[in-house]
């Protein structure tokens, strides 16, 4: 469950499928209503059956379902985009997690175009830190992450893992020959997304030796091994 606005889907560039979006005046009432991911359908909807104008029970607060989103399968860390249910900012602080606050733990800005990411980055942080009362050299009390450098980072540790599990290979083969059966080596990597999120990749490769490897019974001397994991901690 996410509380948010209405500009969510346009940051996101998430098109509803069925239904409508909610609006200002939903959130200025911490209105009942709801937007689902296709994975909540399908999980509590019988394939055919009316979803829009339903009710369903988040928490121990009954919501409308207005609309439906698009579906958008995975994103690049394996996590279920659409396994999600959107409702109303101010529904989700006043009514689910039963507070008056006005704090907001998360926001999603995109910039107008890709040249303009940097720029936009500076001006958010200019702003937060005028709201949080910050000076101009002090350390941020927040964190601003760019998905495309996470992304890119993601992918350049995927390229240093392969590299050492190679090296890996080559060790295991020289030593193949001093009676170890086998020998398997690892590598994980962890990367934290934010204070709540993480993901967990641990690469492997476990390597067959000796009279192990020269069995007639062996088909195969080399086994892989790769296991990612989401990890969210409360």
């Amino acid at each position: 469950m996410q509380g948010s606005t209405a500009a969510f889907l346009t940051v996101r560039s998430w098109p509803l499928e069925q239904g409508e979006a909610f609006g200002r005046e939903e959130d200025a009432s911490a209105a009942k209503v709801c937007i689902l991911g296709k994975t909540v359908v399908d999980k509590l909807f019988v394939p055919g059956a009316p979803v829009l104008g339903e009710q369903i029970r988040v928490k121990h607060v009954p919501c409308k379902v207005i609309g439906i989103l698009s579906g958008k399968g995975q994103n690049s860390f394996g996590q279920d985009q659409d396994d999600l249910i959107l409702v109303p900012w101010s529904t989700a602080v006043r009514r689910l997690a039963g507070t008056q606050s006005d704090a907001v733990g998360q926001l999603m800005i995109a910039a107008r175009s890709p040249g303009q990411v940097d720029d936009a980055e500076r001006e958010v942080t200019a702003l937060l830190k005028q709201r949080h009362h910050l000076g101009d050299q002090a350390d941020p009390d927040f964190q601003i992450r760019n998905l495309a450098e996470m992304q890119d980072a993601m992918k350049q540790s995927t390229q240093t893992i392969a590299t050492l599990l190679a090296s890996v290979a080559l060790i295991s083969l020289l030593v193949g020959g001093i009676g170890i059966a086998n020998v398997t080596t690892s590598v994980s990597w962890n990367h934290v997304l934010d204070k709540n999120w993480s993901v967990h990749t641990v690469l492997g490769i476990t390597q067959l030796a000796s009279d192990a490897a020269d069995s007639p019974l062996t088909k195969r001397k080399t086994t892989p091994l790769l296991m990612t994991g989401i990890a969210y901690k409360f």
